[in-house]
């Protein structure tokens, strides 16, 4: 048996649940010669595993200043029992989506989630939006700073400096604003720097999970004649990051009022033959690609944004709508990818 132990907290006896869990667990570390208890000033302890709630903070402080490590276990499926315990359960609403850990890549209050959730949540591009949110921090700021429409859910008397010209009020207030306004209005605004750079950020996480799900045989496989398989989306997202989109914006921000040529990528897909490519090593270089991409456009002043181009397919432009033109072409690819491995 090892000299060095591992603390398991809370102490749990009994049978079912958490006290089953802990009861299998400790068996698997003795089996592998590893000694557990529930004792973290035990001088031998590495490490606490907290599998529970436990009101022992003053242990856990004191472990964690000898430099132990502390380690939470959480449910996976967490969210579905608090659903449930609040008589919200999935099984008896019609949810379109439910965001999780297990899927997502971003959470509150990062603003690429909200991009991230629009992407799984199959929004079109074009029907309203509305976020109702109770948090001022972690809801309302980023999906507005996202370009989603917001409305602050809120206690009577609460107020924040933050929420100056934002829609608010109770769930009474909320259900007026609903009867009384154009719904049809409400429309997402994808054009400051912030929704742009949240929106270009959350593609390559979209496109992740379709790589997670996507059985290899399918990568190749086009849903019909014509279209793309998802190996060749991902290539062409991959060439277009590197030879278009980085480019562009260099040459924007290097050159005095540059003219930048349209191109035609889509006979890349067979000239290049991207078919027999390796799609995985394809997307990890999209995904280098635009975080270079991302962090040239986070750096930039807002007169930076505004720098003029010609497009000789658009005509006049700025480097604003130029970045707005990457989101729409990262939309449509995503959309034609989801619809292929799902087809």
């Amino acid at each position: 048996m090892s000299e060095d132990s591992i603390c398991i907290l809370p102490r749990l006896d009994g049978l079912g649940g958490p006290a089953s869990f802990r009861a299998r667990l400790t068996a698997g570390l003795a089996a592998r010669g590893i000694r557990t208890h529930s004792h973290p000033e035990d001088p031998t302890c590495r490490a606490v595993l907290v599998i529970g709630g436990t009101r022992r903070l003053d242990w856990l402080l004191r472990a964690r200043r000898r430099g132990v490590r502390i380690v939470q276990r959480l449910d996976g499926m967490n969210w579905l029992h608090r659903l449930r315990w609040a008589e919200l359960a999935p099984e008896n609403y019609p949810y379109r989506l439910i965001s999780d850990f297990q899927t997502f890549h971003f959470a509150k209050a990062s603003v690429s989630y909200f991009g991230e959730f629009l992407g799984h949540l199959g929004w079109d591009g074009e029907s309203p939006l509305l976020m109702i949110g109770d948090s001022i921090e972690r809801d309302v700021i980023p999906a507005r700073q996202a370009g989603i429409p917001v409305f602050w859910l809120k206690s009577d008397g609460q107020v924040s400096p933050d929420a100056e010209g934002i829609p608010q009020g109770t769930l009474a207030d909320l259900r007026r604003f609903l009867e009384t306004t154009d719904i049809s209005g409400l429309k997402a605004d994808f054009s400051s720097p912030s929704a742009l750079v949240a929106a270009l950020h959350a593609a390559p996480a979209l496109m992740h999970h379709l790589t997670r799900i996507t059985p290899p045989e399918k990568w190749t496989l086009r849903p019909a004649p014509g279209e793309w398989a998802f190996n060749e989306i991902l290539c062409h997202l991959r060439d277009v990051e590197a030879e278009v989109n980085l480019p562009r914006v260099e040459a924007v921000l290097n050159g005095e009022n540059p003219i930048i040529t349209g191109q035609n990528t889509d006979p890349w897909a067979e000239q290049r033959r991207y078919l027999e490519q390796d799609g995985k090593g394809a997307f990890r270089e999209f995904v280098a690609a635009r975080a270079r991409l991302v962090e040239k456009l986070k750096a930039l002043s807002p007169e930076e944004w505004e720098r003029p181009a010609r497009h000789t397919i658009f005509g006049p432009t700025h480097l604003r709508e130029l970045t707005g033109f990457m989101v729409e072409h990262d939309r449509a690819h995503f959309k034609q990818a989801r619809e292929a491995v799902l087809a």
